[in-house]
């Protein structure tokens, strides 16, 4: 069922308790991301990035660095 997700739902399904982020963040569990990536069209992690580090790159809207909230592009 995991696999099926868009990778964001399945991000969000990783933080909502404590046992999933567990269970979906283990590095065993790792093609479960890359299927969901895969599925979706979405681009290979860059070296060294984890699948959902990548997925959290992609779609959150705060600088991986300061953790600021960034504004859209189109404003």
């Amino acid at each position: 069922i995991f696999e099926v997700l868009h990778p964001l739902d399945l991000l969000h399904l990783a933080r909502s308790t404590k046992h999933l982020r567990s269970v979906l963040m283990s590095r065993s569990l790792s093609a479960i991301w890359k299927t969901a990536r895969q599925s979706s069209d979405f681009p290979e992690p860059m070296p060294r990035v984890s699948e959902p580090a990548w997925v959290s790159l992609l779609f959150e809207p705060n600088c991986h660095v300061c953790f600021q909230r960034l504004s859209p592009l189109n404003e």
